[in-house]
């Protein structure tokens, strides 16, 4: 049904503003600091499927299906802004639309008032479900064939001799590598959708990061020698241990040095770079390249699922490593975080909390 907005300018609005309420393309409703709603524009009106005089005096949170309350005004000062996203329910049918929101406290004409602009974000979110329940079936048909062909490559090297041809034992390798790799971002693709559903960690236990750093750079040197690129490993000798799921940490390593590989030249170096923080109780480990850097526009939708900055030349993939990352890292109680390198390149560095004490004793008790 189509509602007929007032064309009566209101009192709080001079002329001009009124026409720039009413003809605006996003839906916006003013309400005053406790959410009381005193007008909305015909978009508003349309996208809620409600009338004006339906709307005016009803509180906003009532057409908000929240989890968490919505932004408190009367505590924030003017010009405050705050962007979540929530659900509306219609109220035709049983129909619900995913919005952002976009709520800013300031003064008109004399009165406190919040402006709300709301953007119809349904589509895209059907589209994130779609891709999730894509990959989640992707992960579920690939374990098991990938599973027997790593099995089948693992024999098959057992079985070479030093008689077979160095080409054949290369091509062999070639092929574990690459199917381990694979099951690498299988177990990801896993990890970013338990993480993501909110489950915790369950099997943490003290990490000695200096020998996860080494056991890694060990695991990666073939396809560092391969790309002629130098690793190079500074370890502060009174690192910290850490509380950490080991497999979990491997991976996080590993994305991020692979992804320092991808886009490192024949003849530059990387570092792996673990030290104690300064002034609170964490280690930082930080994967230092010298290529061409992430420019500051991209440095946070990098951690984002299936998001690539396009207009650098990156090498393809699913833009799901560094995701992962950031969900890995974040559930140990850490952040991550990528800053230019002073060599040039980029600097991809995260936190973890180190070890308590009580932890390293139990650790020590457990292998007793």
């Amino acid at each position: 049904m189509k509602h007929s907005p007032s064309n009566t300018p209101d009192p709080i609005f001079h002329e001009a503003g009124w026409r720039l309420f009413q003809d605006s393309i996003d839906p916006i409703i003013i309400t005053d600091l406790l959410g009381s709603i005193i007008l909305a524009n015909e978009q508003a009106i349309q996208l809620f499927d409600r009338p004006q005089e339906e709307l005016v005096g009803q509180n906003i949170g009532k057409l908000h299906q929240q989890a968490k309350e919505l932004p408190d005004f009367t505590q924030l000062p003017d010009n405050s802004v705050k962007r979540f996203d929530s659900i509306i329910q219609l109220s035709a049918a049983k129909k619900v639309l995913y919005v952002e929101v976009h709520a800013r406290r300031y003064m008109l004409n004399g009165r406190d008032i919040v402006q709300w602009i709301h953007h119809d974000i349904t589509r895209q979110v059907e589209l994130d479900e779609l891709r999730q329940d894509l990959a989640a079936m992707l992960v579920h048909d690939l374990q098991s064939p990938l599973g027997n062909v790593i099995s089948s490559l693992e024999l098959v090297r057992g079985e070479l001799g030093p008689d077979h041809s160095a080409i054949l034992h290369s091509m062999v390798d070639v092929a574990v590598r690459s199917s381990h790799y694979l099951q690498t971002l299988v177990d990801s693709l896993l990890d970013i959708s338990r993480l993501e559903a909110g489950h915790p960690l369950t099997n943490l236990a003290p990490v000695n990061i200096g020998s996860v750093v080494e056991y890694i750079s060990g695991v990666q040197a073939p396809d560092f020698e391969q790309r002629n690129v130098t690793l190079l490993l500074e370890i502060d000798s009174d690192i910290h241990s850490i509380l950490a799921e080991i497999n979990i940490l491997h991976r996080v390593l590993l994305n991020l040095l692979n992804n320092a590989l991808k886009y490192s030249q024949a003849g530059q170096s990387i570092i792996i770079r673990a030290q104690n923080e300064t002034g609170g109780n964490l280690v930082r480990i930080s994967v230092i390249d010298e290529g061409q850097g992430v420019p500051e526009q991209y440095r946070e939708i990098v951690f984002e699922k299936f998001q690539r900055a396009d207009d650098i030349s990156l090498s393809a993939g699913l833009g799901l490593g560094l995701a992962f990352c950031r969900l890995a890292v974040e559930a140990h109680g850490g952040r991550i975080w990528v800053e230019n390198a002073l060599r040039g390149g980029a600097c991809f560095s995260f936190t973890i909390p180190a070890a308590a004490d009580n932890d390293l004793a139990s650790s020590l008790t457990s292998a007793s």
